[in-house]
């Protein structure tokens, strides 16, 4: 939090305008499974709701050796911006909603693991 009088690092922002309707997630995941993830992709999250991957980094975090992935709740209501959450990515094509079954293990889908919100 910015309070009067403290002093910003070049380009920090003071402030964060967040959209409640439109809440993303910022997570890593392991490098090795960084192929296995593209954006639609969706993510089920341990209260029972659901996000879509939009954006998964094409650089590692040379300290964790992490890549940076963003998503975006399907419905956000009942999360506020800064929540911490837990999660893993679930074994549905690009299109699928929140709530619609997943393909069965004929399917031949990975589901990745080592998801760390």
């Amino acid at each position: 939090m910015v309070r009067p009088g403290d002093a910003l690092p070049a380009q920090a922002p003071a402030l964060l305008i967040a959209d409640p309707a439109r809440l993303d997630i910022g997570f890593t995941v392991a490098a090795g499974l960084r192929a296995q993830l593209a954006p639609g992709l969706r993510v089920a999250l341990a209260d029972g709701s659901a996000a879509r991957v939009t954006a998964v980094g094409a650089d590692l975090d040379p300290a964790s050796q992490q890549v940076p992935v963003r998503a975006r709740f399907e419905d956000p209501a009942g999360h506020v911006p800064g929540e911490a959450l837990r999660g893993d990515p679930a074994a549905a094509s690009p299109g699928r909603r929140a709530g619609d079954p997943g393909p069965g293990p004929a399917a031949g889908r990975r589901t990745p693991r080592g998801l760390r919100p």
